[in-house]
């Protein structure tokens, strides 16, 4: 067995006899990043198959676990220093309004004001749950994961997608681009006038495809960006990638 540090203590891994095939597709040896965890996640890594939640991104700091973000807006980021400009709002707890607030990347929850209305969303949300969003284009974040059983798997993507032109998604895998800019479609049945469609929600099935030929610890990292490259408005929210296996031969990845 291995010990890796965390900022918050040791994680064990194990550690058996690969060849040189199996070690180009393990997580980088020059990465730094930890496995986000705290006291209401306990279980890490991030599984595959299962959900992501975008913003369980890993521990480690801006140019490690993520960069290309908003600037902090007194000592917090976006999405904090909004909810606690609302006095965490429509039932917000401490956790919610300031969860990973000092960091630079921008997080909040879904609220009974804009995030739940049946009428508008295409996909049905639910209350509380954070998302990672006033995203800027090109940000990125990196995530550990651990495969449990390789194979091909379909993306699905919750989140929203305001702009005309959707979003670009990609995925890399160990340093190497796997999915280059999927689109996500708009997410606010085409309506640029509705003040609210940065909250306008939709389960996007079948993105992309993405092979994992190895199971253990893997690196992924997610960037978004617009098709249109002069866009400076906030791509959307993105609350979670859901990786469902789909085969077990694996392919080449983007094929």
């Amino acid at each position: 067995m291995q010990l890796r540090s965390t900022l918050m203590g040791y994680y064990l891994i194990a550690v058996t006899l690969i060849n040189p095939t199996t070690l180009a597709a393990q997580i980088p040896k020059e990465y730094k990043g930890m496995p986000f965890h705290d006291d209401s996640v306990k279980i890490y890594p991030i599984h595959i198959p299962g959900k992501l939640q975008c913003e369980y991104y890993d521990f480690g700091g801006y140019g490690v676990a993520y960069g290309g973000t908003k600037a902090k807006v007194n000592g917090r980021n976006v999405g904090a220093d909004f909810n606690n400009a609302m006095g965490c709002n429509e039932s917000g707890t401490t956790y919610l309004c300031r969860f990973r607030d000092t960091e630079a990347v921008a997080i909040s929850y879904t609220k009974p004001c804009c995030d739940v209305d049946p009428a508008k969303n295409m996909f049905p949300q639910i209350l509380q749950q954070m998302y990672t969003g006033w995203t800027p284009p090109g940000q990125w974040l990196n995530y550990t994961v651990q495969v449990d059983t390789p194979g091909v798997y379909t993306i699905h993507f919750l989140c929203t997608a305001p702009l005309p032109e959707g979003l670009e998604l990609s995925l890399a895998l160990n340093n190497t681009t796997v999915v280059n800019k999927a689109i996500v479609p708009n997410s606010c049945h085409g309506d640029q006038k509705d003040g609210l469609r940065w909250h306008r929600w939709n389960k996007v099935m079948n993105v992309a495809e993405i092979a994992f030929p190895n199971t253990g610890l893997q690196l992924l990292t997610l960037k978004v960006t617009y098709p249109d490259v002069f866009e400076k408005n906030d791509l959307g929210n993105f609350d979670y990638i859901e990786f469902v296996r789909k085969s077990s031969a694996p392919a080449l990845n983007g094929k």
